[in-house]
């Protein structure tokens, strides 16, 4: 902990701790075609505080691009882009994404190579207080990609959950 001298004696700074981490818990390959598509195990949850004052909410998320349709010019590098969209009791938070997706004529496809995006906020919250959340993720029309990113290998990849999941923490950090 911290602790801060006051002239005579030690004081711990952080008496009340609280803290919750959901992780995601299975890989999503979305659709470019879908519209939001929930992020396994962190779709229609709550959170309740235990204090009442300042939490640090941070949003982690991770976004691969599928496999690229057409590398007949020797080279092929496509973007493969979409929108996690964040809703606390009733907010939305959007974090737009890109990542990138490469294939070369001999066959060497680079693909899930993952990009990692995060938001933190800063929310006062109520003891006792029941705040719902989810996490969502739209991806964009993927031209490029194969079957333009709404079918088979494709399509993109939100997270791993043993590796690089999606996550969202909440941490008590004061009044």
């Amino acid at each position: 902990g911290v602790y801060v001298w006051s002239g005579t004696e030690w004081v711990n700074k952080f008496t009340k701790k609280h803290a919750e981490f959901y992780p995601q818990s299975m890989m999503l390959q979305p659709r470019s075609n879908q519209g939001y598509e929930n992020i396994p195990g962190l779709n229609n949850l709550s959170f309740v505080a235990n204090y009442t004052g300042v939490y640090k909410v941070e949003i982690s998320v991770n976004f691969g691009a599928g496999y690229i349709k057409d590398a007949s010019a020797g080279c092929d590098v496509g973007a493969q882009e979409g929108i996690f969209r964040f809703t606390f009791n009733g907010t939305d938070y959007f974090m737009p994404v890109r990542t990138n997706g490469t294939a070369t004529d001999s066959g060497t496809t680079y693909y899930a190579i993952w990009e990692q995006f995060s938001i933190v906020d800063y929310l006062n919250l109520t003891a006792g207080v029941s705040y719902s959340f989810d996490l969502d993720f739209d991806q964009f029309d993927s031209p490029g990609f194969v079957n333009n990113g709404n079918s088979g290998t494709g399509r993109g990849y939100i997270g791993i959950p043993d590796h690089v999941p999606c996550s969202v923490e909440f941490i008590y950090i004061g009044d």
